[in-house]
């Protein structure tokens, strides 16, 4: 835009990005003060951006409250797999939007992730979490969701696949706080 002469367009979209982007990490600050787990969704925020997605955090978040005995590595694959792709469904759908929200009220960790893909059809849904299941092309895929479930089941946890508001898929987990 600099280039072109659009001086002016540019400082008004770096001015956007960088008050967005200083929203969100306020929002981390505050609801989820673990930096292994903010780091990665802060990751996966810059990662929706690159794709020309957005990943919208609920602002009412709150992740405060993560015992010592969850393993911060093992939070980050099951979020971290479930947001990558809720934003390849998003992507190959052509939409726009991946949405996440987190709670520690309770007794559970609760992680929802909704994306805006084309959805996973009933017939389907009992066996997206065996190993090498996958909808993607070529080698390497249909690992991501078996490890979630492994982790899940480690933890005590339980995840939920229920239809999007609107299309796509929503999933929800269920982490128990109570010591293993």
């Amino acid at each position: 835009m600099i280039e072109i002469g659009a001086t002016e367009e540019a400082l008004t979209l770096i001015g956007q990005e960088t008050q967005s982007h200083q929203a969100l990490i306020q929002l981390l600050v505050e609801a989820v003060p673990d930096p292994i787990l903010a780091g990665c969704l802060l990751g996966k925020y810059n990662r929706a951006k690159e794709l020309g997605l957005r990943l919208e955090i609920d602002t009412e978040s709150s992740m405060k409250a993560i015992p010592e005995h969850i393993q911060r590595e093992e939070l980050v694959s099951i979020i971290g797999n479930l947001i990558d792709n809720a934003l390849e469904a998003t992507l190959k759908n052509q939409k726009q939007e991946v949405r996440l929200s987190m709670t520690d009220l309770g007794n559970d960790l609760i992680f929802e992730i909704e994306d805006e893909g084309v959805g996973i059809p009933e017939s389907e849904q009992d066996n997206i979490f065996r190993k090498g299941v996958t909808s993607k092309e070529g080698e390497g895929h249909g690992y991501g969701l078996h490890l979630v479930q492994k982790l899940l089941q480690k933890l005590g946890g339980t995840i939920l696949l229920e239809p999007g508001e609107e299309c796509g898929s929503r999933f929800t987990v269920y982490i128990p706080k109570g010591a293993e």
